[in-house]
């Protein structure tokens, strides 16, 4: 029995049949359109229903040292920071500089605790947007978003990125809000991946932009992340001008963001990863408190 493709890979045969000679371009683009508009009705499965990430939610992040304080699994986590949106998450494991937990369906949430500075330059916006670039490029992604914030008086970096997870036709975003401290810096972090059909906002987007008439292509550049359901870098052609850099054209090569994720999309489809992400990440960061090195102390 032949299964039900994602709508990667709908997009990508019919950008294939589009190129073969004895098709017309008008002939194929109206068939991709009749394409997305099934998939904006009915969606397209997701490739299984994963409740928790297959993979490592550890950092790539670089700081001088990793060694972290005792966590105690509960909302008190390594000895000084309290995480109130915690309280109706699973936690999954604990060790001594992490904790991680299940949240919602899609949603792995993860603190972690390490020693040395962060090395993140929050007191300039597009170094630190230089910075996430290259991070997300090291995870075979690209940013969405870079900002910088307070959390409970502290100055911190906040950002969403964007990548592929093996074995998978969608996308994973990834939040992360990193806090220093004087003599350390948190990191919490969410994952999320999608539940449910996919490819519902991808296909609505293209049909609300006109994708398929008039499209142009281009060469996949060697500096772009893979695409849902390659291995390795990514060859062959795309639609000219899709992936864009938020914030900076001259990154428009590395970037895996899209006209699929600007945030006006999200109250349509409030179940996409990166929606919910948006719509709840923000609070968690927000419901961070943090205690002085000498306050743990005095408690201990």
């Amino acid at each position: 029995m032949v299964g039900l493709m994602s709508v990667s890979d709908v997009l990508r045969l019919d950008e294939l049949m589009i190129l073969r000679k004895n098709r017309t371009p008008d002939s194929n683009r109206l068939r991709l359109l009749s394409t997305i508009s099934l998939i904006v009705l009915c969606g397209c499965p997701a490739d299984e229903p994963q409740q928790t990430l297959n993979h490592s939610t550890s950092t790539s992040l670089q700081g001088e040292a990793t060694a972290g304080a005792l966590s105690d699994g509960g909302n008190n986590v390594l000895n000084r920071a309290t995480l109130a949106a915690a309280a109706d998450w699973t936690v999954r494991n604990s060790t001594d500089d992490h904790i991680v937990w299940a949240g919602g369906p899609g949603n792995t949430y993860t603190l972690t605790y390490h020693k040395g500075e962060s090395q993140l330059p929050l007191d300039d916006v597009d170094a630190l947007r230089q910075s996430i670039r290259n991070l997300a490029a090291a995870e075979q992604g690209g940013i969405v978003q870079v900002d910088t914030i307070m959390v409970d008086g502290y100055d911190a970096a906040y950002f969403l990125t964007k990548d592929t997870v093996e074995d998978s036709m969608g996308y994973r975003y990834v939040g992360r809000c990193v806090i220093p401290l004087d003599d350390g810096w948190y990191e919490m972090r969410v994952d999320a991946v999608e539940t449910g059909p996919t490819g519902q906002r991808e296909a609505f987007v293209n049909v609300q932009l006109g994708i398929g008439a008039n499209v142009e292509y281009e060469e996949i550049p060697p500096a772009a992340p893979p695409t849902p359901g390659s291995t390795g870098r990514s060859t062959g052609r795309r639609i000219k001008g899709w992936y864009k850099d938020p914030y900076n054209p001259e990154f428009d090569a590395m970037a895996s963001y899209s006209d699929t994720d600007d945030i006006k999309y999200d109250a349509r489809f409030r179940k996409h990863a990166l929606s919910r992400i948006r719509a709840t990440f923000p609070d968690i960061v927000s419901s961070i408190q943090i205690a002085n090195s000498e306050d743990t102390t005095s408690a201990d």
